[in-house]
């Protein structure tokens, strides 16, 4: 806080954007990106192949074409 000279929007911006960039993030640390699983929304990461729904993983899809190049 004191880096930025006190400006509290600032760091509250800050503090959100860490937030949606954790929710994007698998546990491996590689991004995730949109998929559908079940008929609901989920994510997949692009390097492990795990699948999230709610945050949770629910399954690790094994078909190389997941993967990002």
């Amino acid at each position: 806080m004191r880096y930025l000279d006190g400006d509290v929007e600032l760091f509250k911006s800050y503090v959100n954007k860490a937030i949606q960039i954790e929710e994007i993030l698998c546990e491996c640390g590689a991004q995730t990106i949109d998929c559908r699983y079940d008929r609901k929304r989920a994510r997949i990461c692009t390097e492990c192949g795990r699948v999230f729904v709610n945050k949770k993983v629910v399954r690790k899809c094994l078909v190389n074409s997941r993967r990002a190049s």
